[in-house]
């Protein structure tokens, strides 16, 4: 669990506050943000990890990362989770949906096989935001493609905190987190061949 003074609640509660006065303002309107990282890792590499990783190694993707708690009911598909952070110094705790059925979110992706949906909801589950994420080879690395969905009330300064918060932690996933997942599992830092028969003995591949 994660310990929390008085005043860490009391920041964490306000975030949920801000956002449902943004989604109200908004009248159902959104705007949408395009956050585009090149990544210096093999795409099966990625999707494994993407696929596997642990709430210890989230931690690794930013020093701002608090906490990772799944939740006691999970859905059929994906997973469900808060994760705690501090977001334009201010600690907010966003619940989240990864792996999310698509539909949930008004964008359509542009290659629906290639693309992961994570939605952040309230605590009566109903969205706040949604983030589409596209994988694309590019050479020897990784293309992450996020297209965001806001309130459309949602201030700027904030938007653009949290996408450079994005950008951060996607170098923290690959230059910390990924090798710290992969020596633990594999106790030697494998070939992309040997975790795509990772993935294909876990029925994922």
């Amino acid at each position: 669990m994660v310990e929390l003074t008085p005043q860490d609640f009391l920041q964490a509660v306000d975030h949920e506050v801000r956002m449902r006065r943004w989604r109200a303002e908004s009248d159902g309107e959104y705007s949408v943000h395009e956050l585009v990282i090149p990544l210096e890792i093999d795409l099966a590499v990625l999707r494994w990890y993407l696929l596997t990783y642990t709430p210890d190694s989230y931690l690794l993707w930013h020093p701002s990362h608090l906490a990772h708690e799944r939740e006691a009911k999970q859905p059929d598909r994906g997973r469900r989770f808060v994760v705690w952070e501090w977001i334009n110094g201010r600690l907010q705790a966003d619940r989240m949906w990864g792996g999310a059925p698509l539909e949930l979110c008004p964008i359509t992706p542009a290659n629906p096989e290639r693309t992961v949906l994570t939605t952040v909801f309230d605590t009566d589950s109903e969205p706040f935001r949604h983030i589409l994420i596209e994988l694309e080879p590019d050479g020897d690395g990784v293309i992450s493609r996020g297209t965001w969905t806001f309130p459309a009330a949602t201030p700027e300064d904030y938007i653009e905190g949290l996408l450079n918060h994005c950008r951060e932690e996607r170098v923290g996933m690959v230059e910390n987190a990924i090798p710290y997942a992969i020596k633990r599992h594999f106790g030697y830092m494998p070939t992309a061949d040997q975790v795509r028969e990772e993935l294909a003995r876990q029925g994922v591949g």
